[in-house]
């Protein structure tokens, strides 16, 4: 308010040159298009690679193709990147291969304490794991023991209080 006050101070004269004056800077602000700030030199980024069905994995060609691709493909582009590709057998291979600093970035990762005092992750999570057990529904299941593996990692889970189906 207190400009606009000032500005109404002003002779007629000096609101026209004003005017004239912010005019000719609109004028020439549009003369210059806004363009996306990339850093000078690309960076190649060395991707660890592991089949995993539609996710990731090579095609009959031998291109990276997949969610993950497509996921990365998008980073590439804002962070002004480009990937080299390199394939492993499984994910212990991959996680060994980024310990040792053949590559550079492995996805996807489940974040644990172990592997978080070794490897950073990103802040932001690239997608939601959902996993459930189920059976026929004909079939008695009087108690379970769970045993998760993950190379050399098995996670044994407490034995599941005892239930019966469809008595």
């Amino acid at each position: 308010m207190g400009i606009i006050m000032k500005i109404r101070n002003f002779k007629p004269a000096g609101r026209r040159v004003l005017a004239g004056v912010l005019g000719i800077i609109m004028v020439l602000s549009m003369g210059f298009p806004v363009q996306k700030v990339y850093a000078e030199e690309r960076r190649t980024v060395r991707v660890g690679i592991f089949n995993l069905g539609n996710f990731q994995g090579f095609d009959e060609n031998g291109d990276a193709v997949g969610y993950n691709i497509e996921y990365l493909n998008k980073i590439a582009e804002i962070n002004h990147w480009s990937y080299e590709y390199v394939p492993a057998q499984n994910w212990v291979e991959a996680t060994d291969m980024l310990a040792k600093g053949e590559i550079d970035l492995l996805a996807p990762a489940q974040k644990t304490d172990a592997l978080a005092e070794q490897f950073d992750y990103a802040v932001y999570t690239m997608g939601t794991e959902f996993a459930a057990i189920y059976t026929l529904a004909t079939v008695r299941i009087c108690y379970m023991k769970i045993l998760i593996r993950w190379g050399n990692y098995v996670l044994e889970l407490p034995k599941i209080r005892p239930f019966i189906k469809n008595l």
